[in-house]
């Protein structure tokens, strides 16, 4: 459905090799970094000073609640496509917070 590959794999890498669970693990710290990094960007530009540990804290929960509502959405999708909507549309809106 050309989605994102993070929400298509996490189930899968788990049962592959170490090789395929560290280049999905690779991944997933680059998307941990670039979210941090850009949380940091964003409290600079407010005046506002933000703990690293506190910025990877958010990208960690941020990654978690995309790929969640991605899966959920997924899930649902053909039997129930106002529920796929309504869990994209909640999670997009709350990522976008």
């Amino acid at each position: 459905d050309g989605g994102c590959p993070s929400a298509s794999l996490v189930t899968d890498a788990g049962r592959h090799s170490e090789a395929v669970q560290n280049a999905y693990a690779e991944g997933v710290q680059g998307y941990l970094t670039g979210f941090a990094a850009e949380f940091q960007r964003e409290a600079e530009e407010k005046g506002h000073e933000l703990d690293p540990a506190e910025a990877r804290h958010r990208a960690v929960r941020l990654l978690s609640e995309m790929v969640g509502a991605l899966m959920l959405a997924r899930a649902v999708r053909h039997v129930e496509p106002e529920l796929s909507d309504e869990i994209l549309q909640t999670g997009r809106s709350h990522a976008l917070d």
